[in-house]
């Protein structure tokens, strides 16, 4: 690998251990201040809303001037959207800080697949596979952190070292950028709202839609308190059972990204899809806590460790090489708008049975693979 791709992976292994922090630690902090499910329901959405412009609008500009801008920023907001939030305690700031860090979130990642892809583009399935294979296990490792530390120091420690990392990635990160001369930048607003994909991209970020919504449901603000609150677990035992859930998902990228090399990619990612689906509703439905976190663990194993590289390769694939950064952009888009919905729903169905959530969840999942048929 050359340099740009280590220091790709160096600020993406901070990122993932922050990342893995804060995603247990919010839902943990919103408990304890007394946050309703309905209300965290409005947090989690409405902070939401705005990416979906953002991601339009950095995946364009990105085409003009470059990915490097944008990926610092979104690590370096994503530093201030970490150390802001154990300073609130009522819906509003915790909403408006939560909107900072859901957006730097999204800038960084659509950019991170960019990069690796223009830095390693023959490699593409392979890198991306084991780049998101070792976020996901770091992602475990900082859940586990999550659990074991104070809520509010968790944030602070974050912050902190996000700040560091996006100096480094700035620092050291050289970018050779040749300017896309296209009409498909788009820099008005009306720009931003038109849906101009690819054929296969469009029905790609259907199904993209689908799936995002779907698994938002179950894997929100839910997902921490479903264990605690069906089962009577501590706040330790759930961030153990967390930490296993993310790394189920990041040590078989490092094995699959090679596996499916000559295979049919759109075969295994309706089967695994599929199975994804299957796994969560069915954690729902069952009363004994071994039982049910064993299966759905699975869904990471059997599921998403091998849809999830192959749904980033078909994004790449069917992106336009002079709007690659619009395209993804709108295509990554227009898929979070489920991210939007899902929290909502959750929030409405966890008072009436806290397995609803995780049952609709599946349902919905499932779905996704009715416009993959046409792939």
């Amino acid at each position: 690998m050359n340099r740009n791709l280590w220091i790709i992976i160096i600020t993406s292994a901070v990122f993932a251990v922050c990342m893995g922090v804060y995603d247990f630690a919010m839902p943990i902090y919103l408990k304890e201040i007394n946050i309703s499910f309905a209300n965290m329901g409005i947090i989690f959405g409405l902070s939401s809303v705005l990416i979906y412009f953002l991601r339009l609008y950095v995946g364009a500009h990105s085409d003009r001037i470059g990915r490097k801008p944008f990926y610092t920023m979104g690590v370096l907001f994503s530093s201030l959207g970490n150390f802001l939030t154990p300073v609130f305690g009522s819906i509003l700031p915790l909403t408006a800080v939560k909107t900072v860090r859901e957006a730097s979130l999204i800038v960084r990642d659509t950019m991170r697949s960019i990069l690796v892809y223009e830095n390693g583009k023959k490699n593409f399935l392979s890198l991306i596979s084991k780049t998101v294979g070792m976020e996901f296990f770091l992602q475990g490792v900082g859940t586990m952190i999550g659990g074991l530390i104070a809520t509010r120091s968790a944030f602070f420690a974050c912050g902190i070292a996000l700040f560091l990392s996006s100096v480094f990635f700035m620092s050291f990160f050289k970018e050779d950028f040749k300017p896309v001369k296209s009409d498909k930048v788009a820099l008005k607003f009306k720009d931003l709202i038109k849906i101009d994909l690819p054929p296969k991209l469009k029905t790609l970020t259907l199904a993209m839609f689908i799936m995002t919504l779907g698994m938002n449901i179950s894997h929100c603000f839910i997902m921490p308190l479903f264990f605690i609150q069906k089962f009577g677990i501590s706040v330790a035992d759930a961030a153990v059972v967390l930490m296993i859930h993310r790394m189920l998902l990041g040590v078989p990228m490092f094995i699959y990204g090679n596996f499916m090399k000559g295979r049919n990619l759109k075969f295994i990612y309706i089967v695994t899809m599929l199975y994804e689906a299957l796994a969560i509703s069915a954690a729902a439905l069952i009363s004994n806590f071994w039982i049910a976190v064993t299966v759905w663990l699975t869904h990471d194993l059997f599921g998403a460790a091998l849809w999830s590289p192959i749904q980033n390769h078909y994004v790449q694939e069917f992106a336009r090489e002079k709007s690659r950064g619009r395209d993804v952009s709108e295509a990554v888009a227009l898929s979070s708008l489920g991210a939007v919905i899902a929290p909502f729903i959750a929030g409405a169905l966890a008072p009436i049975d806290i397995s609803l959530p995780f049952l609709v969840s599946g349902i919905i999942t499932g779905l996704t693979v009715i416009p993959l048929f046409k792939l």
